[in-house]
């Protein structure tokens, strides 16, 4: 899920920059909203959620991705490599 979002992010900066800003607040709204449906049915499912908490995960992606501006991968590589390890131990 969390791949799904950088990509997505990077495609909507890409489009961003290649229309000039024109279609941004269409762009962003729909890749917010494709995000967080993803994140909330990826939650309930495979993570086990109840509806409330992957609501907020999902509202939480969804912002995110809504931002005019792209992921910094300062943060996603940490932030992915922080996720499989807890989920590694939850595993174990």
């Amino acid at each position: 899920m969390v791949g799904t979002a950088i990509v997505t992010d990077c495609m909507c900066s890409a489009v961003d920059v290649a229309s000039l800003g024109i279609t941004a607040p269409f762009l962003w709204l729909i890749a917010g909203l494709f995000n967080g449906v993803i994140v909330f049915l990826g939650q309930r499912k495979w993570a086990g959620d109840d509806a409330e908490s992957a609501f907020i995960k999902a509202l939480i992606v969804a912002f995110l991705v809504a931002l005019p501006t792209p992921f910094p991968a300062f943060l996603t590589v940490p932030s992915g490599i922080v996720g499989m390890v807890q989920a590694l131990r939850r595993k174990s």
